[in-house]
């Protein structure tokens, strides 16, 4: 089996390698940094239904539940931080918000930053 990775961060690109290398399968690695849903897309894509990018809402979710398990489990809250910049690369005011979930400490911490945050 091979595999084809590289770049690999939406599921029309995982389809056109794919379909341009012949590979069997992707390996979507960084791809799936802040988009750990990437899965599902991909899965939804390749059996031709339409897939649903996440709302800014439905984002800050999985942040918190992200948060939750990292807390459940008694993993090091700053370890999650370098997870957390990545669900928002893309958003307004980016760089104000990630400067501030850099220096989250816990999980309190983190839902009042999101809650602050308004679209």
């Amino acid at each position: 089996m091979f595999l084809g990775n590289g770049g690999i961060n939406t599921p029309e690109l995982a389809k056109k390698m794919i379909e341009e290398t012949g590979c069997q399968g992707v390996g979507l690695a960084r791809g799936l940094y802040g988009k750990p849903w990437l899965f599902k897309q991909c899965k939804a894509y390749f059996r031709r239904y339409k897939y649903q990018e996440l709302s800014y809402p439905e984002i800050k979710k999985v942040m918190l539940k992200h948060a939750k398990l990292i807390e459940k489990n008694n993993q090091n809250f700053k370890e999650l931080r370098k997870h957390l910049v990545w669900y928002v690369k893309n958003w307004p005011n980016a760089r104000e918000l990630r400067s501030k979930l850099v220096a989250v400490e816990n999980f309190d911490n983190l839902k009042q930053i999101l809650k602050d945050i308004s679209f």
